[in-house]
Formats: structure tokens, C-alpha cells, sequence
């Protein structure tokens, strides 16, 4: 029972990240046909355990906590230079 148990969230936390994952691919891709560069792109939650590869100036990165990603854009904290996030509706 216990076994089935561990089995059941071990399901659970792969399927809601999958889920996750496939949210924030739709910021990453939305941002990107917007002009908007993506500095980073992360599955799991910080800190980074390592850089898996680059991409179009964006790292792909697998974090310790297992369990969610997310996109950080450029400029996120207030910046106006070309290509950030706060720019792209300029």
C-alpha cells in the first residue's frame, strides 16, 4: 500500500510538471514571436543544477527542486533596452 502510495505522488509531481512545462513553453513562445529575448528557461525551480544546452541566446537549465519551470525574460525588473520584456510594448 505504501509502495502504491509513493508511486501515486511520484505520478502526480512528474504529470503537473509535464503540465507546467508545457504552460511556460507558451510564455517562452508568445515572448519570443514578441520580440521579447528569454534569458533563461528552467525545469524545476532554482537553484541550477546544471545548464543542459543553449539555444537562440536562451540557457535550458535543470534545477534541483523537481518540481514546475519557468521563463525569465530579459528586463523583467524594470529595463528598457532593446529587447526586454518591459520594451516590447514600445
Amino acid at each position: 500500500m505504501l509502495n502504491n502510495t509513493i508511486l501515486s505522488l511520484i505520478e502526480f509531481v512528474i504529470g503537473l510538471s509535464l503540465i507546467m512545462i508545457l504552460h511556460e513553453l507558451g510564455h517562452y513562445l508568445v515572448g519570443k514571436l514578441s520580440g521579447i529575448q528569454a534569458e533563461e528557461f528552467g525545469f524545476g525551480f532554482p537553484p541550477r543544477l546544471l545548464k543542459l544546452f543553449t539555444a537562440g541566446g536562451t540557457d535550458f537549465t535543470l534545477n534541483l527542486i523537481p518540481f514546475g519551470a519557468f521563463v525569465r525574460f530579459k528586463g523583467e525588473m524594470d529595463s528598457d533596452e532593446p529587447g526586454s520584456f518591459y520594451a516590447a510594448g514600445k
